[in-house]
């Protein structure tokens, strides 16, 4: 054999494996928060006063380890979907998650924190991320829920009597315009971009607020608890191009003659979006709400960190078709059997506040939310196979609608 021949063979060999493994790495993106799902825990969470996070190695509650964990490990106060004091909800991902309570009548405030993999390299972007859902028995909603990026922990004991556990510091993660999270019934994402100013190890979720600097809606007067969330799926990502192109990217679909739809992504913190169609700008938001007559190209681009990504979505609009409508009170809900996704739409009620409520078919509440828009979407994703009935009520005149909606996911 040609020793020249083979010798050129492994560098090729070699070359193929490297180019292969900046491929991979480009696309597979590490995230640097350990546990980020609190599914490795050491002991079983069992105390009814909660305050077990330490279980969840290696996050901690920094200000009085009084932050809670939850595992479907526990099968009675403790555990998932069924938690302590009326609490309903199945995991983000896995079988567990964290939970903090942000306000009430003092300013005692909870939070989560873990140290980082690595240290945040000065000057990169990174994308922050994490889910949050309301307590069922919540006797307030709120605002100001966020992530904390610094270089070292913090170790505050101060839960005494008349004097706040607040974390005085400024979050580099909020929700865009900063909305009270009032849905007990899906996972709502918080996510956000920032600079690292180099250095930071650690990252603290909660409210960094004051209640008086914050938004806090009554929601039930009858609740046990305070403003009180559930917390899963955290992660702290280099925000490379090339991940964010592929986390973000654009799908063409389908949309009937007549409807309206929303295309992109909700908004995140420290992204720019312009949405552009025949070269007209439309609009600077993550998603738009569309409704071509024709099928339609639509363009994005998303600036962030000084890059700027270009994207595409093609809307088919098909000449005929009704969704699964419901023609006595104007109501249409579709899909219906449902995979991922339900759309709620109705007509004449587009100035009224509407709840929406989902009831297992015995009756039990799984989880509620406010609406005042003509159409609201409902993750699905987290129900188990089978019929569901959603009440929906007029706050303006308490009338109550009942619908059945069929979960039916894919094998």
């Amino acid at each position: 054999m040609n020793i020249n021949y083979l010798c050129k063979s492994r560098q090729m060999i070699i070359l193929v494996a490297l180019l292969f493994f900046v491929y991979f790495q480009s696309y597979s993106q590490i995230n640097l928060v350990p546990n980020p799902s609190f599914e490795i825990y050491d002991t079983c969470p069992y105390s009814s006063l909660g305050g077990q996070i330490y279980f969840a190695v290696p996050w901690t509650g920094p200000t009085d380890n009084s932050t809670d964990y939850y595992n479907s490990c526990n099968s009675t106060l403790l555990g998932i979907p069924g938690t302590i004091n009326g609490g309903y909800q199945y995991a983000k991902t896995g079988n567990a998650y964290a939970a903090i309570r942000v306000a009430g009548s003092s300013d005692y405030k909870e939070y989560l924190q873990v140290k980082l993999t690595d240290s945040l390299i000065v000057g990169n972007c990174y994308f922050v991320s994490f889910f949050i859902n309301l307590f069922n028995s919540s006797i307030y909603a709120t605002n100001s829920i966020g992530a904390y990026l610094s270089n070292n922990s913090d170790s505050i004991f101060n839960h005494s009597i008349g004097q706040p556990t607040l974390l005085n510091y400024k979050p580099q993660i909020l929700k865009v315009n900063n909305p009270v999270i009032s849905d007990t019934l899906n996972w709502i994402n918080i996510s956000g971009i920032f600079t690292a100013t180099g250095g930071e190890q650690f990252i603290t979720i909660g409210c960094f607020e004051l209640n008086s600097n914050m938004k806090i809606n009554l929601i039930n007067s009858s609740g046990n608890d305070g403003a009180y969330y559930y917390i899963d799926d955290v992660s702290v990502l280099e925000a490379t191009p090339i991940y964010l192109q592929k986390e973000l990217t654009l799908r063409d679909t389908f949309m009937n003659n007549g409807d309206t739809i929303l295309i992109g992504n909700e908004s995140i913190s420290g992204i720019k979006y312009n949405w552009y169609k025949n070269n007209q700008w439309l609009d600077s938001i993550g998603q738009i709400k569309i409704h071509p007559s024709i099928t339609t190209k639509y363009i994005r681009t998303i600036t962030y960190c000084g890059n700027t990504i270009y994207d595409t979505i093609v809307i088919k609009v098909r000449p005929t078709g009704i969704p699964n409508s419901v023609a006595q009170n104007n109501i249409s809900i579709y899909p219906n059997p449902a995979n991922e996704i339900v759309y709620i739409e109705w007509n004449g009620y587009e100035q009224q506040t509407i709840t929406i409520e989902l009831l297992s078919i015995d009756g039990q509440l799984l989880g509620s939310m406010y609406t005042n828009t003509k159409t609201t979407a409902i993750n699905i994703l987290n129900l188990l196979n089978g019929i569901y009935i959603l009440r929906l009520t007029n706050l303006k005149n308490n009338e109550k609608i009942y619908r059945k909606i069929i979960v039916q996911h894919e094998n």
